[in-house]
Order: C-alpha cells, then structure tokens, then sequence
C-alpha cells in the first residue's frame, strides 16, 4: 500500500464557474516527474467501507518539489471535485502518490524548455 502524505493548500483560484486551481506545499519532497498524478483521499464516505479517492494530474513543473499544483474542473455532484472546490486555503489535503509511468525519460527532457502535451476529455485541464 502506498504512502499516505499531506499538503497545505496555499493558494486556490477559481478559473471559472466550473474550474478551480490551486497550489500545495509540502514539507517533504514529493519526487514526481511531470506526466503523473495524485490520488486525492477525501474521507466522503460513497458506500459501505468505502471512501471517495479521485485521481488528479499534477500540474505543475517538476523543478520545484516541495510543491505542486493541481486544475480541478467540477463534475456535477461528483464528491471529488466539489471536495476540491471546497477545500479553504491552509488546510491540508490527503493524498498518495506520485503515480504514473508516463513519464520522459532523462534523455529525452528538452534543453529548451519546451514540451509538446496530447490530451484529451478531463486531461485537458491538467495539460493547459
């Protein structure tokens, strides 16, 4: 099983009506790589024995990491986004991770700079 980490939210801004992004500190470097993601524990119970977890692409550049951010967009009653979009600032969040194996290789991070991001459906928040 995977560690379970805290992070304060530090910053939150609402895009829109429907998006909200927002900015975690941590106090221990996460390690993640751009390409992977988080599992948000939000502690709502949904059924029996079972709590609410969602997964969220991290947004963020992977050079800073005792921080990390993160685009959530509303998704009607969905437990997971309206947890995010109602989370204050300075409170911590729950979480495991870094996941993800889609990730570049060493050798293949541009010494420019720049990167080309495919997505598509719910991703294209987390790539813009």
């Amino acid at each position: 099983m995977a560690e379970q980490r805290t992070a304060r939210l530090v910053a939150a801004e609402d895009i829109d009506l429907n998006t909200r992004f927002l900015r975690f500190a941590l106090e221990k470097p996460m390690g993640f790589s751009g390409g992977q993601y988080v599992i948000v524990h939000t502690g709502i119970t949904i059924a029996e024995d079972k709590t609410a977890k969602r997964a969220y692409s991290l947004l963020s550049g992977d050079q800073d990491q005792h921080n990390f951010e993160l685009a959530v967009r509303r998704v009607g009653r969905g437990p997971g986004s309206n947890f995010i979009h109602n989370l204050p600032v300075g409170e911590e969040l729950s979480f495991t991770g870094p996941w993800g194996k889609f990730v570049p290789k060493p050798e293949m991070k541009p010494s420019s700079g720049s990167t080309l991001v495919v997505a598509s459906d719910t991703g294209v928040t987390a790539a813009m």
